[in-house]
């Protein structure tokens, strides 16, 4: 099915917003200008809280990455899917995000491999603690 919608805005505030659903046909919405920008504004504000969710879901994820490097530097990324209790494919995607960040850093080969923390504000935290 496609969907193509537009708008034009005509004097007075109205809006005319066109929607246009494969073989359903052709037709008119009419909305005041002010109901397309509160629309707008909610898709926004959508968006803006989905950003907020995966970025708090990745700080935690984060410190749990971090106390598992410190307590086992040699920690697999299996392990670490095991004990966060989370799959594997998204520890890979968290692990890739700090390495490009060059917040952590792989050094040796994937068997015996140690992980290294990089970040300034995070290591030797957890052996403060």
């Amino acid at each position: 099915m496609c969907v193509v919608r537009g708008s034009s805005l005509y004097g007075d505030g109205v809006c005319l917003e066109l929607s246009y659903q494969g073989r359903c046909g052709l037709s008119y919405v009419i909305k005041e200008a002010n109901d397309v920008v509160k629309d707008v504004v909610k898709e926004t504000d959508d968006a803006v809280k989905e950003k907020a969710n995966v970025t708090k879901e990745f700080a935690k994820a984060q410190r749990q990455i971090y106390k598992l490097i410190s307590q086992t530097p040699q920690i697999s990324a299996a392990q670490m899917s095991e004990n966060m209790g989370i799959s594997l494919r998204q520890v890979q995607r968290y692990l890739k995000q700090l390495s490009d960040q060059n917040l952590i850093v792989r050094e040796g080969g994937r068997k015996n491999g140690v992980w290294k923390i990089l970040d300034d504000e995070y290591e030797g935290f957890f052996k403060r603690i």
